[in-house]
């Protein structure tokens, strides 16, 4: 039977006929709703899934939260999961383990209980999710609400989380964990309390980190302990060692954003936001090169991409320093812009007629050959770099000018185009011989 009703008639055997016929009713409406969806009337089928979710359809209740907004239906995926639809339960528990508090600040914890009360005694609900959730009813309870506003006042946090990267409150508890100030020392409630925050970006993967995380602060805080919370000790998993590595990128950020905001103080209002939006193309210059132009792939490839990032980042920086000081020299060989350009097009089409072809068009079948890359990047991916490339051009070249006047802004815009037209020569330099017929 699709739609499941939990309900209990005690006596005459006539109210039988009636359920029996309120079931098939409910059932019709469904496989109704289902048809509608499959032909790609959704607006339809969510209106009917919809009534059938509050008439009890168990399957209609997980559906729509499943097929239509997840948190607009949230508590449908809840009341499926409270009638012990597997799937639902699946799920709600994945929830609750990335979401301790609610929208108000108030801890799950009677949520979390009112599941494990519905689906204790259900044979077909494995017991490691019955004792998971059990787990989460516990943590939660003894966790309590949280007043984010208060805790961020109180450690005054509130500018740095107004512009908070990835995994901010675990951030701050290995900052606050670590300061043997009594000023400043995080409690073990509160520590306790930011760890379970701690999947406030978007690695979703990353969810054997909270596990080991949850259970290891969980335990000093019974003992009323808080020795110092360090990440990378949570990490066991590849998306864990990648999403350290984009912590990296941020920590490097904001400490390049100190430094340039005090070596910009001095520059007018005008040059200052220029310089700014330098720095910005650049960043995003550097994030879509080294998204692509890395050519990693695999489990580790968001990570590969973070550390050439990074390596981008001080190179950049590096570089400002240097054009700041009156004593940097550039080498141009173009005389204008437009033939540094195409010298800069010359290269980029090269690369682009060999990345045409795939791997078993160029090499055959023998598994040797070198593409540069090992996961070579599409020409759209290309193209996309290069508009982000103009605009970093754009931007810094002015910059530079700013930073050094020694050199003209078409000047700079040169020796930019040509530094780029050498990266896409060492490209070119890197790729195997069967490559070169293609250019």
């Amino acid at each position: 039977m699709k739609c499941r009703l939990m309900l209990r008639f005690l006596f005459i055997p006539v109210f039988w006929v009636s359920v029996s016929s309120f079931k098939s009713s409910l059932e019709e409406e469904f496989e109704k709703a289902e048809k509608l969806y499959k032909s790609g009337d959704e607006k339809q089928s969510e209106r009917i899934f919809l009534q059938l979710a509050q008439k009890g359809c168990v399957n209609a209740a997980f559906d729509l939260w499943n097929r239509y907004s997840s948190e607009k239906y949230l508590k449908f995926l809840f009341q499926a999961a409270k009638q012990g639809h597997p799937k639902a339960v699946e799920y709600a528990i994945e929830y609750l383990k990335l979401n301790y508090l609610d929208e108000n600040g108030k801890s799950n914890w009677k949520l979390a209980k009112e599941l494990y009360d519905k689906i204790y005694e259900l044979d077909y609900i494995e017991k490691y999710q019955k004792d998971e959730l059990l787990d989460l009813v516990n943590m939660y309870r003894d966790a309590g609400d949280f007043d984010v506003k208060k805790f961020l006042k109180k450690y005054n946090l509130e500018e740095r989380y107004a512009k908070k990267g990835r995994c901010f409150f675990w951030r701050v508890a290995e900052e606050l964990s670590s300061e043997r100030n009594s000023e400043k020392h995080i409690t073990p409630k509160e520590l306790f309390q930011i760890v379970l925050l701690g999947i406030d970006f978007p690695f979703k993967g990353w969810k054997s980190e909270l596990d080991t995380a949850r259970k290891n602060v969980y335990e000093n805080f019974k003992k009323n302990a808080t020795p110092p919370f360090f990440i990378e000790e949570q990490v066991v998993t590849t998306h864990g060692n990648n999403a350290l590595a984009w912590l990296d990128v941020d920590k490097k950020i904001e400490k390049q954003d100190l430094l340039f905001n005090n070596l910009f103080n001095s520059y007018n209002k005008v040059d200052r936001a220029k310089l700014l939006m330098a720095i910005k193309m650049a960043r995003s210059f550097f994030e879509s090169k080294a998204s692509v132009e890395s050519g990693s792939g695999g489990t580790g490839k968001s990570g590969n991409e973070a550390c050439s990032y990074l390596e981008f980042l001080e190179n950049y920086k590096e570089t400002l320093l240097k054009i700041r000081s009156n004593d940097f020299k550039i080498k141009i060989s173009s005389k204008t812009i437009n033939e540094a350009q195409n010298k800069l097009a010359k290269s980029y089409k090269k690369i682009c007629k060999v990345l045409e072809h795939d791997r078993e068009e160029i090499f055959g079948n023998e598994e040797e050959g070198s593409l540069f890359w090992e996961y070579p990047p599409s020409i759209t991916d290309m193209q996309n770099i290069q508009e982000n490339f103009k605009k970093y051009v754009e931007s810094n070249a002015e910059a530079f000018a700013i930073l050094n006047k020694n050199f003209s802004k078409d000047q700079w815009t040169i020796w930019l185009l040509e530094q780029r037209a050498e990266e896409f020569n060492n490209i070119l330099g890197g790729l195997a011989e069967e490559c070169l017929r293609f250019i």
